[in-house]
């Protein structure tokens, strides 16, 4: 019979993150579940226990106690050989009872180790400059399925008969965090653009693959918008500078100060693009001297697409 050549596990480096050594740990179970002699220590039911003879392990499929255990310490030998440091081997080879325990002294040493003080890590994943928005979406929902509620689990009157499942709102829940982590605009905007498939109960996290792919667009789209209604909104503001605003004069007779001038040196166009646009915009000219605005709100558009 042919079988597939899978690579090796990699060497394990000094510092490794949770997501890693779950990935490490999954080729590393794919690549020794063909070896015969380890298969069986990759298995859940399987247990020892280095205080006894042999390890407490008996006779399997003809293969006496002795070479059981000889294979076993191959095996915790072998993997503690792809950590960077000799000294956890002992431990793996005297204080482990199974293949769980091995890993719980792997992840322990890396201080990866799943509970509910890491499940708060979520906030702090973020998007990573060579990841596409669904990889980020996956990586998110990945944490979740990590920290889903075990077994026994008790929460005010809640407990856990058996561990949770990702289920549907779960993964909706997720999909909402993901597009506020990705841009804080992008809930709204996806409400808007995808409201005929939410309307009709489509869920949110079935609209993902559609979703990722057009998220560049869509606050492309969005920041267009936006600055062409600031650009009308100001060009509105200054036609009524010009009509409603005009300034007063002195009465005849009197001097006008400097001081009074300034009173009434003050553009409401401007001043309304500037604070809209949280940028500086000379405002203290008369509404008739109103600038081209045009060409200010194309290179703030310029700039902001440029951002994202």
């Amino acid at each position: 019979m042919n079988f597939v050549r899978k690579p090796p596990p990699r060497a394990l480096a000094q510092k490794e993150t949770l997501d890693s050594l779950d990935h490490w740990k999954m080729l590393f179970r794919n690549f020794y579940r063909r070896d015969t002699g380890y298969k069986q220590f990759l298995q859940s039911s399987c247990k020892w226990n280095s205080s006894l003879p042999n390890y407490g392990l008996e006779e399997l499929n003809d293969e006496n106690p002795e070479e059981r255990s000889e294979n076993l310490l191959d095996f915790l030998s072998t993997l503690a050989g792809f950590l960077p440091h000799s000294y956890l081997t002992q431990k793996l080879l005297e204080d482990t009872t199974c293949l769980q325990d091995c890993w719980d002294v792997i992840y322990e040493h890396y201080n990866v180790q799943i509970s509910s003080n890491t499940l708060l890590d979520f906030e702090k994943l973020t998007k990573e400059h060579a990841e596409n928005y669904r990889q980020y979406y996956e990586r998110l929902l990945q944490h979740v399925r990590l920290h889903l509620a075990k077994e026994g689990a008790k929460v005010e009157n809640l407990r856990n008969s058996t561990q949770d499942t990702l289920t549907i709102s779960l993964m909706n829940l997720v999909a909402m965090q993901w597009l506020r982590k990705c841009h804080p605009e992008l809930l709204e905007i996806v409400r808007k653009k995808y409201s005929t498939e939410l309307r009709r109960g489509d869920q949110l996290a079935a609209l993902v693959p559609f979703i990722a792919p057009n998220i560049d667009s869509l606050l492309s789209r969005h920041n267009t918008d936006n600055v062409s209604r600031i650009q009308a909104e100001g060009e509105n503001s200054a036609v009524k500078c010009v009509q409603f605003n005009r300034p007063q004069r002195a009465p005849p007779g009197k001097r006008t100060s400097e001081g009074n001038k300034q009173n009434y040196l003050f553009c409401p166009g401007c001043f309304s693009v500037g604070k809209e646009m949280n940028v500086a915009i000379d405002f203290k000219h008369r509404p008739s001297m109103y600038p081209r605005t045009r060409a200010v709100l194309r290179f703030m558009k310029a700039g902001e697409l440029s951002d994202t």
